[in-house]
């Protein structure tokens, strides 16, 4: 995203624009990152919505990935109007498969859709070659079955027709492009994950070991081929603990609880005082309604607790040192709870409330959240790399010696904020409410503050070397390094009709 500077003169006069940095040492190169790191950044990467007529709902490329449960590559071979369609715009379209992501189709495959792109449709041509989301539909009448797709199950890595940007719209555009390039890198990523633990096996059929694995790696991803591959081991090694609780699961979010009795009381007699069993046994009670057994839960490690129920409160407890890695929640209300230790790492939740939660020397790598609270949360110590707190409210929040080296907090709410002792270089705090925030030996090396507010605060025995002020706003409370004034970083008063301060 461009960013409009200043010289220290009001927005909107004739003065010349010159991008004010203050001097610092260059910054060092970017290395690519590896499998964890962009998982992290892939959680994270914002939702946008289409620009296009069709409104489709805002999803990162993780959460398309997840939610999809097919994507193949292919080319159109044929196109026809199903049997019994009415509308003149649809298609039953034939493809010969070259190339699967994720789950297992047919090397020739039929897919439904149609051709009004108003109306979210995905117009094709025969001999086009393109990559599909799909979902699997059953034969209806005379129509085979098959699988549908829509621009709404495409958008999540930027397939199909490209949307047309209104103007203003440039930054949303980029952060597009860029979201849906980390998706299709961790999804090539994944696929080479799988077609090395395949040769795995095939050179050594007999091993045990990189079955688990693959059968882990498709649960991960929520590949409609996890149950078989756990079914399989099961049925090779019925005394492998892991295979069990792990079919145990998949048939439990297949919404095949009878089923899953079975292997869990199989599960029980091999280990009954096994952690992983104990957790397996929560979640199965707690899916079939019995909601009591989260609040006695410290282990949500791995759980999908979407079909639960919508909220889940937690608040007010202690659950220190818990460990919610990889897990999913709709709405999760956590405020007030002694969270001291804990590790989100991976998780995923619709809306999050930490308000006033003690997050001390958490974990909060990699969390993804659409809505997240976290006002006079303590956060000191916590780890924030890769978690977007763009927007968010984090007014009169603790984060002492928080450590988030490119932390993305542009536009968040910090008034009241402490962050002495943070180590945010690169961080983005453009248009951040940063009002009697502190920054006492807080690194803000390279940062970016443009438009930020920084009336009243403290940064005075901040590192602020390479960061860029262009037009952030001060007043006469705010207090900058030695020898350092506002009109030298190209910062604009607050109020500039406000008499001078003495």
């Amino acid at each position: 995203m461009r960013y409009r500077t200043g010289t220290g003169t009001r927005p909107g006069s004739s003065a010349s624009a010159k991008r004010v940095r203050v001097p610092g040492p260059p910054r060092a190169p970017r290395r690519s990152p590896g499998w964890a790191a962009l998982l992290a950044l892939l959680l994270m990467a914002c939702p946008v919505a289409s620009a296009l007529a069709c409104s489709c709902a805002p999803r990162t490329p993780l959460e398309a990935i997840e939610h999809t449960p097919f994507i193949f590559s292919g080319r159109v071979t044929e196109l026809r109007q199903p049997a019994s369609s009415r509308r003149e715009d649809n298609y039953l379209a034939s493809i010969a498969v070259t190339g699967r992501w994720k789950g297992q189709v047919p090397d020739v495959t039929l897919l439904y859709g149609h051709t009004t792109t108003s109306a979210c449709g995905i117009p094709l041509r025969v001999g086009q070659t393109m990559t599909f989301m799909a979902n699997p539909i059953p034969a209806e009448g005379s129509n085979p079955a098959g699988f549908s797709t829509s621009a709404c199950m495409m958008s999540g890595l930027s397939l199909g027709p490209a949307p047309t940007w209104p103007a203003g719209y440039a930054a949303q555009q980029e952060q597009a492009a860029q979201s849906a390039s980390m998706g299709w890198r961790l999804l090539q990523t994944f696929r080479a994950e799988r077609e090395r633990l395949d040769a795995l096996i095939a050179v050594s059929p007999g091993a045990l070991e990189p079955v688990l694995e693959r059968a882990r790696l498709l649960e991960t991803w929520r590949d409609t081929g996890a149950l078989g591959a756990y079914a399989e081991l099961a049925s090779r090694a019925p005394d492998l603990l892991p295979a069990q609780l792990g079919l145990v699961r998949s048939l439990l979010r297949e919404k095949r609880p009878d089923e899953a009795k079975g292997h869990l009381d199989r599960a029980l007699a091999l280990a009954p005082g096994d952690a992983g069993v104990r957790q397996t046994v929560a979640y199965a009670r707690a899916l079939a309604g019995d909601e009591a057994v989260l609040q006695e839960m410290r282990n949500f490690r791995g759980l999908d607790l979407r079909p639960v129920r919508r909220r889940i409160t937690l608040s007010t407890r202690n659950l220190r040192g818990a460990d919610f890695s990889d897990a999913r929640f709709g709405f999760l209300d956590l405020s007030g709870a002694d969270l001291r230790g804990v590790r989100f790492t991976g998780a995923l939740v619709g809306l999050l409330r930490l308000s006033g939660a003690d997050l001390r020397g958490a974990d909060l790598a990699g969390l993804s959240v659409q809505e997240l609270t976290l006002d006079k949360a303590r956060l000191d110590g916590t780890n924030i790399v890769g978690i977007d707190l763009s927007r968010h409210d984090l007014r009169e929040a603790s984060l002492r010696g928080v450590i988030g080296p490119d932390a993305r907090l542009g536009g968040a709410r910090l008034s009241g904020a402490d962050l002495s002792g943070a180590s945010l270089p690169g961080a983005n705090l453009s248009r951040a409410l940063l009002v009697n925030a502190r920054f006492e030996n807080a690194r803000l090396v390279g940062a970016n503050l443009y438009r930020s507010d920084l009336s009243g605060a403290d940064l005075s025995r901040a590192d602020i070397r390479g960061a860029a002020f262009d037009e952030a706003f001060f007043d006469c409370r705010t207090r900058l390094p030695r020898g350092i004034t506002p009109q030298s970083l190209g910062m604009f008063a607050a109020d500039p009709s406000a008499p001078r301060c003495q």
